[in-house]
């Protein structure tokens, strides 16, 4: 009697740790649902009177077989970000001039296998009588029912995902659009790093895709940075204005980082130009400035400046006071000389001794002849070039602060003259977050057939690649383009090009290939390739974006 009242309490317990260990896993299961669809967005035109077919496939990469229903309902946007909006098709609703009620897709539930995909068919049929311009809806896929369409004016989209539909009806359409405004979100950086905002209007009947470019200048005219405006996405459509659709305006954001330079500061100009339409294109641009003022570094600099131009006059000053004195000039009369009354001679019209070309050359004509009489002397040269030191220090001071000029003014103008520097940007939008590196932009340009830059590689060498690992490019040379280059000559070999772009906070002139340990045999031949490049094992744990990691530093880069 007590064993079996033991074994009851026994399976209690159990059955209540089961139940306190399972629901939390359950809860998860049900926590981790997942649920795609493609393709997410269907731009397409048609003609009045067309049914067009077409189909959506759902993806279930879940562990267990999935229920979903799908349902077209109206689409708008909301604010300028552009929110998507769903509005259901009321039963009430009987006109046919909207998308949503021109479709046609089975209302019935779609089971679909576990980790596996099904088309769903829908057909969408353009009444005649279809006026030209915009329409816009989409195809809603949830796991749950959707609720009775009677009187609601909302649908929830909680455990759904949609698929939007971008239609444009041929006919008379309007398509006019303008920037309504671009600036740079901060007016004064301290470093060259920004946020951009584009706000794009449209005027017309259809939607429009803006395309172009934004680029940035330093005050010198000289490239810094090139954002690419919805060339590599698809969800920057702007609406036209409608009942349903009350903003015809979209605001895009950027943000831009490019290399830090103390000496390329100043006022920065961003450039957006971008061209729109379907039947004919047409082009914008808008032009915004700020500037880029390190406030610390400026302040040394200037320090600097303003020392040695106080030590510049006070050398002058002792230059002119000696040149006075071999003139026979005293330089304290100078200072006490007062303007005579009428009939004496008015010496304060005459020409100063200091400003004749003759006299300002005569105490270097005369230090000329007296070193070169120093020099002829017999003695130690050792005391000679004590006494000139002592004599002229001042002569010399000054001709070093005059190379240091020049030099200073050389390492400017080689710094804001450069064509062009490593930047980063990125595109923010609600469906996405892209970065795009200047290195990326450069290999798209070399594809295209703008010439590379030259880099010394080995072309033998490549051949004897074999191996189908990932690689990642990553430039550290300070040159714009390097790293493009080699990821170019890489894609001759059946290496997997995993990353390639530019880090903006290093600077190195040597090439520096990072290795897993069971990649040491493909680190030696890419060492080969670039020249025999140092190869460094990346440390136990380490978490590498590749198999290799090339640093490609300055020395790769061809005289």
């Amino acid at each position: 009697m007590i064993n079996r009242r033991l074994s009851i309490i026994l399976y209690l317990c159990s059955f209540l740790l089961c139940l306190y260990f399972g629901l939390p896993l359950l809860s998860f299961a049900q926590g981790s649902l997942s649920l795609s669809v493609t393709p997410t967005l269907f731009d397409i035109s048609v003609e009045p009177g067309q049914t067009w077919r077409s189909s959506v496939r759902i993806i279930n990469p879940n562990a267990f077989d999935m229920t979903v229903y799908v349902k077209p309902v109206h689409f708008s946007a909301s604010g300028e970000r552009g929110i998507s909006a769903f509005q259901p098709v009321l039963e009430t609703e009987s006109q046919g001039a909207t998308l949503a009620e021109w479709f046609e897709v089975s209302p019935e539930p779609v089971v679909i296998p576990m980790q596996q995909a099904l088309a769903v068919p829908f057909v969408v049929t353009v009444p005649d009588d279809a006026s030209p311009g915009g329409q816009y809806a989409a195809l809603l896929v949830s796991t749950q029912p959707f609720a009775s369409d009677t009187d609601s004016s909302q649908i929830r989209t909680t455990q759904a995902v949609s698929s939007l539909f971008f239609m444009r009806v041929e006919g008379e359409v309007i398509e006019r659009g303008m920037i309504r405004s671009f600036r740079a979100i901060d007016r004064i950086v301290s470093t060259p790093r920004n946020e951009f905002s584009l706000r794009f209007q449209n005027d017309g009947t259809v939607h429009l895709q803006p395309q172009g470019t934004i680029t940035i200048f330093n005050m010198w005219g000289q490239k810094r940075g090139e954002i690419p405006v919805n060339q590599r996405a698809r969800f920057g459509l702007v609406l036209p204005k409608s009942e349903d659709n009350e903003d015809n305006i979209r605001e895009y954001r950027f943000s831009w980082e490019a290399v830090f330079s103390l000496l390329d500061i100043g006022r920065y100009r961003a450039e957006a130009v971008l061209a729109y339409g379907q039947d004919q294109r047409r082009s914008v641009q808008a032009t915004t400035y700020f500037w880029v003022i390190p406030v610390t570094g400026l302040l040394i600099v200037l320090g600097t400046v303003l020392f040695l131009v106080l030590v510049s006059i006070l050398l002058i000053r002792r230059y002119v006071r000696r040149m006075l004195l071999l003139a026979g000039v005293d330089p304290n009369t100078l200072s006490n000389h007062k303007t005579s009354r009428s009939g004496d001679v008015d010496l304060s019209r005459t020409k100063p001794a200091w400003l004749n070309v003759k006299n300002a050359a005569r105490p270097l004509i005369e230090a000329k002849q007296d070193i070169k009489e120093r020099l002829r002397t017999k003695g130690e040269w050792r005391t000679i070039g004590v006494s000139l030191l002592r004599d002229y220090w001042l002569v010399l001071v000054g001709l070093g602060l005059v190379v240091l000029a020049v030099f200073s003014w050389t390492i400017f103008t080689a710094a804001v003259y450069t064509p062009e520097r490593a930047f980063e940007v990125t595109l923010e939008d609600l469906h996405q977050t892209e970065v795009i590196s200047s290195e990326e932009l450069a290999l798209q340009a070399i594809q295209q057939g703008v010439q590379p830059t030259a880099i010394n590689v080995i072309n033998a060498a490549l051949k004897d690649i074999q191996a189908t690992n990932s690689v990642a490019v990553i430039n550290v040379s300070g040159e714009s383009g390097v790293g493009a280059a080699l990821a170019f000559e890489l894609a001759t070999t059946p290496l997997t090009l995993q990353q390639v772009r530019a880090d903006l906070q290093r600077v190195s002139n040597r090439t520096v290939i990072v290795v897993a340990p069971s990649q040491t045999e493909l680190a030696q031949q890419l060492s080969r390739v670039l020249n025999n490049a140092l190869v460094s094992p990346a440390a136990e744990g380490t978490d590498l974006v590749a198999d290799v990691v090339i640093y490609v530093g300055a020395d790769i880069i061809a005289n």
